[in-house]
């Protein structure tokens, strides 16, 4: 039995027809779609061609027996979560890690910070954006599908005084502007299904998409590297952070030390003067010098207590939460010059790799400017299907053609768009040369502080030696009657001074090395701050330069140094010491 024709059918099969039709081309353009990444992949790592030369990594600047120990802990972190942040936010880990018994290491808290800082985060994101921009050009290399369906009605009713038809007398009709003649008295109704689908392909623009696609390649590496150097920044915030809170914390040993001696002697001179042994005064003048101390103590715990919360926001951990930090014994050291300084930042600075694909970038938009000029080769697809109720007539188009479009003249706007393009390869190029002195100028100026620095503990610990001994000898005395309290209280606060001065040339140093290392672009966790760090400072290392005009160091200075002294010297050891 012969299958009726499709006007014929009830009108769920005439619409059903159609409606597969477009779920299959539907189907067909998310497919070509998800194309795009294996397109990408096959096109090839255009950047390599515009830069083949690639960014070396970072050279571990610990010495070679603690390489492994330095390993990189930021990036494997981050690498782990890379994935889930970027696609699952509430993926991310933000639980603090074990806090052993002394409390977080330096590389816990640059974990942490790995972890729970929203400024990485939002990196990612940007690198996440980037890909889809890079989908985006790929895009241009596939065809565009369309497709339409629509189901009406419609009439036609052509009356009145009409024109007359050459070559029929009888026949008159009338003109209808786009749409063509119609006679007169031609009355139609009917219902329709009209069907389109179109497709095109852009065969060439001789290279104008290629150099869009560079682009995209190269602006997603870009936002890579920047990602790579905010990891490197807020491992040197976390650093920071770190040192400076457990300076607060011994400066704040300090003090509370100093007023507890304060306290206890003048709980000493309080009995004297009750017996009439001392006047008034010198009670008066022990009451000064202990409320001196405990505004220091005070002064030295809300300091703490700031750093510590400078820790917890370098971290990204709410500013409630306790963050127990451990200590560590050993002062690191470092064997690298100004020059190897400078040689490591050119390897390892991200910044120079960003601006190297900048000036690809702008290369590659002054000849995609040129390109404009170029004309584009089409491929079009159209096919056009309308089928009306009633007599049952339809009208089939298929279509099919090769086109080719040239812009002759657009008043001057790809003129400009070349010289703008030119300008921004200039620009690109002079920022690069700004970059230059600029990091060298910051490596420079992070050595020279870092050595100033480590020459500072070498000459704060005389002065440690000679208060505490004075403060010993004027115990002495004053047991013996022979030392009047103001001498006491001023031995008092010059021990507490240099002990003071001692510990801030210790963290000063620490600080010095944190931003020459983040100076030169080192990798996050290759540093020297691990508490089992086993190497001391290297004096034989800052030498006499003519490139420097550094001063040789002539002594090395003492680790933790506990200077000589009786069995009556005060209990204040100017040391690293940590809970």
């Amino acid at each position: 039995m012969p299958s009726r024709p499709l006007d014929e059918q009830p009108w769920q099969i005439r619409w059903f027809v159609p409606v597969v039709v477009l779920l299959t081309a539907g189907m067909l353009a998310a497919v070509t779609g998800c194309a795009g990444d294996r397109f990408r992949a096959a096109v090839g790592s255009t950047a390599e061609a515009v830069l083949p030369e690639t960014t070396p990594p970072a050279r571990p600047l610990t010495p070679a027996p603690l390489a492994e120990a330095a390993a990189p802990v930021g990036a494997v972190v981050l690498a782990t979560h890379e994935a889930e942040i970027l696609h699952d936010a509430t993926a991310v880990d933000t639980t603090l890690p074990h806090n052993s018994a002394g409390g977080l290491t330096l590389n816990a808290c640059i974990q942490t910070a790995m972890r729970r800082q929203p400024r990485l985060r939002a990196e990612l994101e940007n690198i996440a954006r980037a890909g889809l921009a890079g989908d985006v050009a790929s895009a241009a290399f596939l065809p565009l599908v369309s497709a339409g369906y629509s189901v009406g009605e419609f009439g036609v009713n052509v009356g009145g005084i009409g024109i007359p038809i050459p070559g029929a007398p009888t026949a008159q009709g009338t003109y209808v502007p786009q749409q063509g003649f119609l006679p007169i008295g031609f009355d139609y109704n009917t219902t329709y299904v009209l069907t389109e689908a179109r497709i095109q392909w852009l065969i060439t623009d001789f290279g104008r998409r290629l150099g869009l696609h560079r682009q995209a390649g190269l602006a997603e590496e870009i936002s890579r590297l920047k990602a790579v150097r905010a990891r490197q920044t807020i491992a040197h915030e976390v650093t920071l952070a770190y040192f400076e809170l457990l300076r607060a914390r011994s400066l704040a040993r300090i003090a509370e030390e100093s007023a507890a001696r304060l306290e206890s002697e003048r709980q000493t001179i309080a009995k004297l003067q009750q017996g009439g042994l001392l006047e008034k005064e010198k009670e008066l003048r022990a009451d000064v010098a202990l409320a001196g101390a405990l505004k220091l103590r005070d002064s030295a715990e809300a300091a703490e207590r700031i750093a510590a919360g400078g820790l917890n926001l370098a971290m990204g951990v709410p500013q409630h939460q306790p963050t127990p930090v451990a200590g560590f014994s050993d002062v690191p050291g470092f064997e690298m010059t100004v020059t190897d300084c400078l040689e490591e930042a050119v390897r390892s600075r991200r910044e120079f790799a960003v601006a190297r694909r900048t000036v690809a970038i702008a290369d590659s938009g002054r000849r995609v400017a040129k390109l404009g000029f170029a004309p584009k080769v089409f491929a079009n697809g159209f096919y056009f299907n309308f089928r009306a109720d009633e007599p049952g007539g339809y009208v089939d188009v298929p279509l099919g053609f090769i086109n080719l479009e040239w812009g002759v003249y657009e008043g001057g706007k790809r003129v400009a768009d070349i010289r703008k393009a030119d300008s921004q390869v200039r620009s690109a190029m002079i920022q690069t040369e700004i970059l230059s002195d600029t990091i060298a100028f910051q490596v420079n100026e992070c050595y020279q502080q870092f050595v100033a620095a480590a020459r500072a503990i070498g000459r704060s610990e005389k002065p440690v030696e000679q208060t505490r001994e004075t403060y010993r000898i004027v115990q002495a005395r004053a047991r013996e009657g022979d030392a009047t309290a103001a001498e006491v209280f001023e031995a008092e606060t010059a021990v507490t001074q240099a002990g003071q001065e001692y510990q801030n040339a210790i963290y000063d140093y620490l600080l010095a090395l944190a931003r020459l290392e983040y100076a030169m672009g080192a990798d996050v966790g290759c540093h020297y701050f691990t508490p089992h760090q086993p190497t001391f400072f290297n004096a034989g290392a800052i030498t006499d330069d003519a490139a420097t005009g550094l001063v040789p160091i002539t002594e090395q200075p003492a680790l933790l140094p506990s200077p000589a002294g009786s069995e009556t010297a005060p209990p204040i050891q100017p040391e690293l010491r940590h809970d």
